[in-house]
């Protein structure tokens, strides 16, 4: 493809965790985030009187749940949900006190529960396409709202986005295709106008496909095989595959 054939592209998102940023997890990483998310509880009086190996066996059985929940629903819930319908559901600790710090737990959780590095050449991408004249955005499958905008913001790229697209803001997850109208709406482009990265058949390519817009790429991550073999879903390919996002300014 050359930049003639490409001039029907208006704008470019991205997903997040896998996409923007490499994400990594181990027991050791996920067992550590427990303990400071346990802290913060105790700090504010909500002690479910657990081990830190308890209280991590039952953070990662409640995200098994609410994982199986959300794939057949793909409907999103927000983070005090989460920690009142499936963390504490058994326990007898006040919804309102969790309400009040819900986020900050979140929070804690989605940015210690995974290892997150920005991909090095995010930056350099991301100006040569705003200098291309380009709407860019972020659509992410996300429960809180604090992780996605703090992260972009200490990586240096906020100011390159048009539109941040939370799933627990809209609602409906990936790969709903309501979710990439409503970015595409945002930036007052059309779908096939659009083109999207992200990291996940089962997520990325096949709700962007569904959704129309005009080039579906995937570029593979630690999360790739680990978040696609949990969905039995419809065989779609992407249009292109990359292993690095420069790659992606040979194709706009």
């Amino acid at each position: 493809m050359n930049a003639n054939q490409n001039t029907w592209i208006k704008a470019v998102f991205f997903d997040m965790g896998g996409t923007l940023e490499d994400v990594y997890y181990d027991s050791g990483i996920r067992l550590n985030a427990s303990q400071i998310i346990l802290q913060i509880l105790r700090q504010n009086n909500l002690d479910p009187g657990l081990t830190i190996k308890d209280f991590h066996e039952l953070l990662t059985s409640s995200l098994k749940d609410y994982n199986a929940k959300k794939i057949k629903n793909n409907k999103e819930i927000r983070g005090a949900d989460f920690w009142n319908k499936y963390v504490f559901k058994d326990f007898n600790i006040s919804e309102t006190k969790v309400n009040h710090i819900a986020e900050l737990l979140t929070f804690f959780l989605e940015t210690m529960y995974f290892q997150r590095t920005m991909r090095e050449e995010v930056p350099y991408v991301l100006e040569r396409i705003k200098h291309k004249g380009l709407k860019v955005g972020c659509i992410s499958n996300i429960m809180g709202t604090i992780q996605v905008p703090y992260c972009l913001q200490s990586y240096g790229i906020l100011e390159y986005f048009d539109t941040i697209i939370l799933s627990c803001l809209y609602g409906l997850r990936k790969p709903d295709p309501g979710i990439f109208h409503y970015a595409a709406r945002m930036v007052k482009v059309k779908p096939a106008q659009c083109v999207y990265v992200g990291d996940t058949i089962s997520r990325d390519i096949i709700g962007s496909k569904n959704a129309g817009f005009g080039l579906s790429i995937l570029i593979p991550s630690f999360l790739t095989k680990k978040n696609d073999s949990l969905v039995k879903s419809e065989k779609i390919n992407p249009d292109i595959v990359i292993q690095n996002l420069k790659e992606l300014l040979e194709v706009i």
